[in-house]
């Protein structure tokens, strides 16, 4: 497992629905129940089974409660360079491009999990 997922599963909050997450698996599936009843409607399902990563996403970017992932330019970047996943002295655009795919390189990390069994 990566830092990156170990950072979002870190990032995993049950308490506002009264569960306690105990293991990795119900992390990964308390996230993606939450996606499923709070955005997975007809419209979106669509653009779901073309592109999960991306409609997830999306809703992470909505900063949904159930995760709590950083959301500022800065925090992102700087746990970018932290997990070595862009250089400490990137330019500006290799920022701005990591800044515009974070949610979904967690989305995409989310899923991956999901599909290594971990779940």
């Amino acid at each position: 497992m990566t830092n990156l997922q170990n950072y979002i599963l870190s990032c995993v909050d049950g308490e506002g629905y009264g569960k306690e997450l105990n293991t990795d698996q119900e992390k990964i599936l308390f996230v993606l129940d939450c996606f499923n009843s709070e955005y997975l409607h007809n419209n979106n399902m669509r653009q779901y089974i073309k592109d999960p990563a991306k409609v997830l996403g999306e809703w992470l970017s909505g900063l949904p409660s159930s995760i709590n992932i950083v959301f500022y330019n800065f925090d992102i970047l700087n746990m970018a360079v932290l997990f070595d996943l862009i250089p400490a002295n990137a330019t500006e655009e290799e920022e701005d491009n990591f800044l515009n795919g974070w949610f979904k390189l967690i989305a995409s990390n989310i899923l991956e999990m999901k599909n290594l069994e971990l779940v």
